[in-house]
């Protein structure tokens, strides 16, 4: 559309114009016309051959236009031109033009050459008066100029968007969006002495060569914004008096004003960032921020906005955009990186890196180290169960022995296991020391410190996708669970005839070895409710549930005070009373040799054995610090996570192990039964003083992973030999003294299996003769007594004859072979 007010006599006064609700799309200006040409969509153009243009008015509303261009390379405005052009020096005087409610995008504006070839060069309106006098206004009121740029090169680029010209101009509720020159004036320029007011107005992603966002000799601005993109001289503008603005650059950049009325964007020097937009208003600026440590160790500071932690170091990012590096508690875990990216190694999340991600979950002990799920879980489950069951079997078997042989035997063996799942206990806290060979260590490790804790072991985020509170209730629960399985189980048992007596001695015997075999790993487990870290933040939160803070659920902190001592409280009767209450049958029991027992009641023996059985009279009572030392050395490595407590962890097992040691080369409470036989004592000692050993090597090998000023690969890889050197030694110990008990007991066991299967196949029990009387398979054996003047109470030693029986009827045919006494 081209309209032109041509006088070449006098001047063009009071003409009027109104427009409204035009759309123009893929328009393309004229060519070369003297008048008017050149703009890609409206053209508006006075000429006056002798006179001025005066008092003339245009009303410009609900114009749409897009995608035009400004006629050829030469020429015009890509969307709007208005020109008042004059031969003369007449004052072009109270002209007026409005624009309102509309939209420019996208439009291509043509090279600006002269006064008289076309309507300029801007991407969307120009808008130029010649010789202006007074009262030359522009109104530019809600109208959007977006995506405009201009074809040129030079100084002929006047604006991206907007160019002006001898014309007052007052810009409300506008915004300029990622309009583009490729010489000056991104958006916006006015190089005269006319005044440009911008209120509500926004100016964001618009870019030139040189000042990206516009070139205004006077402006006065209210309530209104300036976002530079990118680097370098973004505005020129001289303010007024009282004007409000805000400028922004990008992240990394600083608002920066050099001479009076320029401004840049400058970046960020080395030592320094700026993560957040630099902003400078007419009262303040943001400076880039000192990096948060001066260590280059911990956090670097390239410059700009970026921020890189180094490995073992967080990154956290308060509201006002200030950094701070936090020490991770697993160092492993943080990789270091850039704020904003991941900072944490795979399997990894959270602040600090102390969650783990999904299919991942944390080692049982280690909580603070993830490591990937199996794709099958249940066989992890499966094996903890067998290796459970084997132990608590073994132990069982212990107390259903009756020959003097295999009780030696089983004496023995049971000494010798109970010695190993104490120090394979010890071995699951130096597991996670930085070794020489690590990846080997942990591998042939996880199979005895499995044994020794197998539920301890159990991933039930993998198997069940259990979270901490699920977790804490299956320990709370598992006590109570188990006891009731025990009692079922042995009741089942008793009534298909696999019993150890009485059904209430049975379920007596199986309740004590449980309570002895998983009452150390119920406590343990109960005690994740309270190791704490200290969090950046300040906050205490939980290990075993970083998610959490310390002491927020009062039920978890509650239930776990109370579920210790109730465990500790049944463990105390059930065994340590129980063997206090039973001490004087017991001690009459326990012969100088250790190879025979005589008692009156089966009951203690079956219940009880293998807590007393090996040692000496006086320490009957002994097997209660093994147990409750294998409690604390559980309790020790729940307590105190290696990923910042190794130190603390180390100094108390060596505590505890080398007052233990010392206590047991001085009370010797093993017996001795004959010279060739194992001695006890000696292995015990040998045992605890390589759990000794490997825990000093731990201490070593951690303390030379914190000392970073020489390099001790060779002696870390010295004190993990010793510490293989000294386990490896250890179990062919056990395997060399051990072995001849553990065929004895086979042989044994294969035996009592045998006769347990002939008894539930038969129709009719066998019968043993129990002096002369007959009575069923099962009942106790001894029951013949005497006493002395002393009160002394001895057994009558009786040769046992087990009679055949007969199918055919109930009677009983044998030889009369009466049972000597």
């Amino acid at each position: 559309i081209s309209i032109s007010y041509v006088n070449q006599a006098s001047g063009n006064i009071r003409n009027s114009h109104d427009m409204a609700n035009v759309s123009a799309t893929g328009c393309h200006g004229g060519g070369s016309a003297t008048y008017g040409g050149g703009a890609g969509g409206i053209s508006i153009s006075y000429y006056n051959e002798h006179g001025s243009s005066n008092e003339n008015s245009h009303e410009l509303r609900g114009l749409w236009l897009q995608g035009c261009s400004g006629g050829d390379s030469g020429q015009g405005a890509g969307g709007l031109g208005v020109y008042m052009v004059s031969s003369t020096p007449l004052p072009n005087i109270n002209n007026t033009i409005c624009l309102r409610d509309s939209i420019f995008a996208d439009n291509l504006g043509g090279r600006y050459q002269s006064s008289r070839s076309g309507i300029g060069a801007a991407g969307a309106v120009r808008i130029a008066v010649d010789n202006p006098g007074e009262s030359a206004f522009l109104h530019v009121v809600n109208t959007q100029f977006s995506n405009n740029r201009i074809n040129c090169s030079g100084a002929g680029c006047l604006a991206g968007a907007l160019a002006l010209n001898g014309v007052e101009t007052v810009i409300k509720a506008t915004e300029f969006d990622s309009n583009t020159s490729p010489g000056q004036g991104g958006a916006l320029t006015s190089p005269g002495n006319e005044l440009v007011q911008l209120v509500n107005t926004t100016f964001k992603n618009n870019s030139a060569l040189v000042l990206g966002t516009g070139r205004l000799k006077r402006v006065r601005t209210q309530n209104t914004s300036f976002a530079f993109e990118g680097r370098g001289l973004a505005l020129s503008a001289s303010f007024e008096a009282e004007s409000e603005y805000f400028m922004t650059c990008p992240p990394g950049l600083q608002v920066q004003r050099l001479i009076p009325g320029q401004f840049q964007c400058h970046p960020c020097p080395e030592g320094t960032y700026n993560r957040a937009s630099g902003y400078l208003t007419q009262h303040s600026q943001t400076d880039c921020l000192e990096c948060p440590s001066s260590d280059s160790a911990k956090v670097s500071c390239p410059g700009g906005e970026r921020v890189r932690s180094q490995p073992g170091y967080f990154l956290f990012e308060n509201a006002a955009g200030a950094i701070r590096a936090g020490v991770c508690p697993n160092e492993d875990a943080c990789r270091g990186g850039i704020l904003g990216a991941d900072q944490c190694l795979e399997g990894y999340r959270g602040e600090l890196c102390t969650e783990c991600q999904a299919d991942w979950a944390p080692l049982p002990t280690e909580p603070l180290m993830c490591t990937a799920c199996p794709e099958r879980s249940w066989p992890g489950l499966l094996v903890a169960v067998l290796i459970a069951a084997g132990v608590y079997g073994l132990l069982a078997y212990s107390s259903a022995t009756r020959t003097t042989t295999t009780i030696t035997a089983t004496v023995q063996l049971s000494a010798l296991l109970k010695m190993l799942l104490v120090h394979f206990t010890v071995l699951q806290a130096v597991e996670h020391v930085e070794w020489a060979w690590k990846l080997s260590i942990r591998q042939a490790l996880h199979v005895p410190t499995t044994a020794a804790g197998p539920l301890t072991r159990l991933r039930l985020e993998c198997t069940f996708g259990w979270d901490f509170h699920q977790r804490f209730a299956f320990y709370l629960a598992s006590p109570v669970c188990g006891t009731a399985l025990v009692v079922v189980g042995c009741y089942v048992a008793c009534l298909c005839g696999f019993s150890l007596g009485s059904t209430r001695t049975t379920i007596g015997t199986m309740l004590v070895i449980g309570v002895y075999t998983f009452m150390p790993q119920a406590v343990s487990s109960l005690v994740t409710a309270f190791p704490c870290y200290v969090s950046e933040e300040g906050l205490r939160r939980m290990v075993y549930s970083p998610s959490s803070s310390c002491m927020e659920y009062a039920y978890v902190t509650a239930t776990a005070v109370l579920g210790m001592f109730g465990l500790a409280a049944v463990a105390a009767w059930l065994i340590g009373y129980g063997l206090f209450k039973n001490r004087n049958i017991i001690q009459a029991s326990m012969c100088t040799d250790g190879a025979q027992e005589i008692t009156k009641d089966r009951t203690v023996l079956q219940q009880y054995g293998f807590l007393y059985r090996g040692y000496k009279s006086a320490f009957y009572l002994w097997e209660l610090w093994p147990f409750s030392r294998k409690c604390l050395v559980l309790v020790i490595i729940v307590a105190t996570p290696p990923t910042f407590k190794l130190d603390t962890r180390m100094m108390l097992l060596v505590l505890l192990i080398s007052s233990s040691l010392a206590l047991q080369v001085y009370a010797k409470p093993y017996v001795q039964s004959s010279p060739a036989s194992l001695n006890l004592h000696a292995m015990d000692v040998l045992t605890q003083s390589c759990s000794l050993l490997s825990v000093a090597m731990g201490q070593y090998v951690s303390a030379l992973d914190h000392d970073s000023r020489f390099e001790h690969a060779q002696s870390k890889r010295a004190a993990t030999a010793v510490f293989v050197l000294c386990n490896v030694l250890l179990l062919l110990a056990f395997l060399s003294k051990g072995f001849k008990p553990l065929v004895v007991a086979l042989k044994d066991y294969s035996k009592l299996c045998s006769q347990w299967i002939a008894e539930w196949r038969s129709a009719d029990p066998e019968l043993e003769v129990v002096g002369s009387t007959l009575k069923p398979l099962g009942t106790p054996l001894l029951s013949g007594f005497e006493e002395d003047e002393r009160g002394r109470r001895d057994v009558l030693s009786c040769e046992l004859l087990v009679l055949p029986h007969s199918r055919d009827g109930d009677e009983v045919s044998a030889p009369a072979i009466p049972a000597t006494c």
